[in-house]
């Protein structure tokens, strides 16, 4: 196990290898990890500038570099962000009108999926409703509606929700009774091993994936949930459009570190960090106060402090001077420190989750059931393929 040594925010302005440094061990996400990285340095500095409000000139550089930057903003679900940014800013700034042109076109894109969601989640939840499961919006609608400008400037791609682990039997019943088809029945191979089940609907493709969470990570060393006690602490977002609780900021900031910084760390997505940023622009002193505690007691500590650096060197976030330095955090637990050494490391992944979903609590008769189904559904698909 690697020893944990904190970190510190730096002051001064974000230099490209800074980016580049901390992205060799969270490696960002594409076809090709960290393809983005080795764009021009012109056209990564023009959207640094873009994301830290002190914007730059466009670079003049042949629109075949622009269409190969542009798709590859597009894998880190971006793109509408800038738009969102740039149709603020004065001319100087904006890139030829061929290009700007694309942009806009993604952004009116996001923003169509934005209103079929709208629809779909309202039947969704309406159901849940009146079967009388409590459900908590996350990740991509929750953060839209939540915390972003507009909601077609966060781009997703499927709809997240949170239950109570015990409800997630009458969940599948009510998405099956709304024409969907549950996809894997996981819950029931094993509830310990996996945390979500994917459901897709039989008849209308316009409709996103659902992901139904009874928990929200798959990891037992970390320790579950309370659901009750994040429901309790929840957010109620009701406007003119949407109706519904999500995660508070301190809990919605929490698992989006778990998600970015621990379960994804390989693959870490610009639009993630985009979630962080504008999450911690909208904490108060004392939530600073919560975060540090509540992330100890979730194991998120390290998760955390990684996400907040990597955001700090993207959108230039300035976190409170008597926060920025993680020495004087308190330190995470021993169990989360050995889960992270796991992550990080590069064996095969199998083995990372067997040490990572297994406490020592466990049985040898629970760990063999769990390899047992979990082994017996692996190979099942392998057949399908």
């Amino acid at each position: 196990m690697e020893d944990y040594t904190p970190g510190m925010i730096d002051s001064y302005p974000t230099k490209l290898d800074d980016i580049k440094a901390i992205h060799e061990k969270f490696t960002l996400y594409g076809i090709k990890r960290n393809e983005i990285l080795n764009v021009s340095d012109e056209l990564l500095n023009y959207v640094i500038s873009i994301l830290q409000n002190e914007p730059v000139e466009a670079p003049d550089v042949p629109l075949e570099q622009w269409y190969s930057f542009l798709s590859l903003l597009d894998e880190q679900r971006i793109t509408p962000f800038i738009y969102w940014k740039l149709k603020e800013m004065p001319s100087l700034y904006l890139p030829s009108k061929t290009i700007m042109d694309n942009i806009r076109l993604k952004y009116m894109n996001s923003a169509a999926i934005s209103l079929q969601v709208e629809g779909q989640l309202k039947y969704i939840l309406h159901r849940f409703e009146s079967e009388g499961i409590d459900v908590l919006v996350l990740k991509g609608p929750g953060l839209a509606y939540g915390v972003y400008p507009q909601t077609a400037s966060r781009s997703y791609n499927d709809i997240d929700l949170l239950i109570k682990p015990e409800d997630m039997p009458r969940s599948r019943v009510a998405m099956e009774g709304l024409g969907y088809d549950c996809l894997k029945k996981r819950y029931d191979i094993s509830r310990d091993w996996y945390y979500e089940e994917q459901f897709l609907h039989k008849n209308d493709l316009k409709c996103r994936p659902v992901e139904i969470h009874w928990d929200l990570h798959p990891y037992s060393i970390l320790g579950k949930m309370d659901f009750k006690q994040l429901y309790d602490r929840s957010d109620l977002i009701d406007s003119k459009d949407m109706k519904f609780r999500t995660l508070n900021t301190v809990d919605a900031l929490i698992y989006s570190a778990l998600h970015m910084g621990f379960i994804h760390c390989r693959e870490v997505k610009l639009s993630w960090i985009l979630d962080v940023d504008l999450l911690c622009k909208r904490l108060k002193e004392d939530d600073w106060i919560k975060l540090q505690k509540r992330s100890v007691e979730t194991c998120a500590r390290m998760a955390l402090e990684n996400s907040l650096i990597m955001t700090t060197k993207w959108t230039g976030l300035k976190i409170p001077s008597h926060f920025d330095d993680f020495s004087k955090w308190p330190e995470p637990t021993k169990n989360e420190v050995l889960a992270y050494s796991y992550v990080l490391q590069d064996s095969k992944r199998t083995f990372r989750s067997m040490k990572l979903k297994w406490p020592a609590s466990f049985s040898m008769a629970k760990k063999a059931h769990i390899l047992l189904n979990v082994g017996m559904d692996y190979i099942y698909d392998r057949i399908r393929k």
